[in-house]
């Protein structure tokens, strides 16, 4: 499988149509998207912010997966029963990092 644009993407300046640029290559920015229907602006704005937000979120929630397993092995917790919040958030977090095809250690 072919890997993605590489980031930063940025918004064009073209009208009518609001395009989604790739960086620079070969003095151009490929086209990776271009959208007509209102709200286009807002569309490409997040999509712009959620593709080069998307490693450093993916790098956040692995640590923190990462710090509440090392936490829960050394002081060999289990939850109180009734409170399991912490460890259901864990869980779903380690769902999350595979569904986006980022296994973490120890899955």
């Amino acid at each position: 499988m072919a890997e993605h644009t590489p980031t930063p993407w940025k918004i064009g300046d073209r009208k009518p149509y609001v395009e989604i640029w790739g960086p620079m290559r070969m003095n151009h920015h490929p086209i990776l998207a271009s959208m007509e229907h209102e709200p286009r602006e807002e569309n490409a704005a997040f999509i712009v912010k959620a593709v080069n937000s998307h490693g450093a979120l993916v790098r956040a929630l692995q640590a923190l997966v990462h710090q509440m397993a090392d936490y829960e092995s050394v002081n060999n917790l289990a939850p109180n029963p009734g409170r399991t919040e912490c460890w259901d958030a864990v869980t779903h977090a380690k769902a999350v990092l595979v569904s986006v095809g980022c296994a973490w250690e120890g899955s």
